[in-house]
């Protein structure tokens, strides 16, 4: 059994997630722009995934958005199980751009 949160954007909403391990991003449908802490950029569309190391993850889009650990060994899959890494992914509303000194 694999844990994961599947996210749904509207056009024009910001997402922020503040992980504490590298995530695979699935986009299942629609478009999305992500900015990784690291400041790399990707575009997805529906299909395409990509993968952020820890850190900070700003969303942008519309459509259905897969976020799951990426798993490269199995071991470190049960580790990360028993952590309950996914619990503790903060998940955020970005400041709107609309805002002062945004």
């Amino acid at each position: 059994m694999q844990t994961y949160a599947r996210l749904m954007l509207h056009p024009g909403e910001v997402l922020r997630i503040d992980g504490d391990e590298t995530l695979e991003l699935v986009c299942e449908n629609g478009e999305f722009w992500i900015t990784a802490n690291s400041g790399e950029d990707h575009h997805l569309h529906t299909g395409e995934s990509t993968s952020c190391t820890s850190g900070r993850i700003v969303l942008e889009g519309h459509g259905t958005l897969l976020v799951r650990p990426l798993i490269c060994y199995a071991n470190s899959y049960s580790r990360w199980l028993r952590r309950g890494s996914l619990s503790r992914l903060s998940l955020r509303p970005a400041p709107s751009r609309t805002q002062k000194g945004i």
